[in-house]
């Protein structure tokens, strides 16, 4: 899964998809707080901000 700088799902693969229950079209809607509540909104976008000009800590 490849995630948008705002946090939703740009790309996800249909293991991804299976393992939330939905297809892999449907991923592209949902942010990582949708499936996760250990990441919440600030959270992630916090985690991203962080990240290097390479998408990567």
């Amino acid at each position: 899964m490849v995630l948008h700088s705002d946090g939703r799902v740009f790309e996800a693969n249909r293991r991804f998809a299976e393992m939330l229950g939905c297809t892999v079209e449907e991923t592209r809607s949902l942010h990582v707080w949708d499936w996760d509540q250990d990441w919440p909104r600030e959270r992630v976008l916090e985690a991203i901000r962080a990240l290097g000009p390479e998408g990567v800590l």
